[in-house]
């Protein structure tokens, strides 16, 4: 009795019908990572976008009912003045309170009253990739301030003045 001999492998119609079907199946996955891919940046740019809103939104809420600017100086005839990097002001507490940009990009609110003994406080963080805050004084109540973040290497620009209610 002859063994009739088996012979391994795929046949060129085998073959064809296989990448035919990774090829389908490929052309329905694709467009569902793209979308994937384009939703989480999306949500990236949107979370950096509403980081800054926050940022400038708390800013605005402690210069509001600050009771007093102390630094940067206010001009003698009321006129705009210099952009300064930090500001100091009195919140509506009596609180000395600065605001200034960190060496890692960091927005920082630092409470002078805080500080007990030697034990200095880091401040409260308000932001981060913030890559400068400008300030500048006109006349003795109205603070203008702008925010540079940068979000997915573009600079983001917020600009905002604001009139303390509590100086007389």
């Amino acid at each position: 009795m002859k063994k009739k001999k088996i012979k391994k492998g795929f046949t060129l119609v085998e073959i064809l019908i296989a990448f035919a079907v990774i090829g389908l199946i490929f052309s329905f996955i694709y467009p569902v990572i793209q979308y994937s891919r384009q939703a989480t940046t999306t949500m990236t740019k949107l979370d950096a976008y509403h980081d800054a809103r926050r940022v400038d939104q708390e800013i605005f809420n402690e210069l509001k009912f600050g009771a007093g600017i102390l630094y940067p100086p206010s001009s003698d005839m009321g006129l705009v003045t210099d952009w300064y990097p930090q500001l100091v002001f009195r919140n509506h507490l009596n609180q000395v309170i600065m605001l200034y940009v960190n060496k890692k990009d960091k927005l920082i609110m630092f409470n002078y009253d805080n500080v007990k003994g030697s034990k200095l406080s880091l401040g409260k963080i308000l932001g981060s990739k913030v890559k400068e805050f400008v300030v500048r004084r006109q006349g003795s109540s109205v603070i203008e301030y702008k925010l540079t973040f940068e979000i997915e290497k573009k600079d983001f620009i917020i600009s905002n003045r604001v009139t303390l209610v509590n100086v007389f």
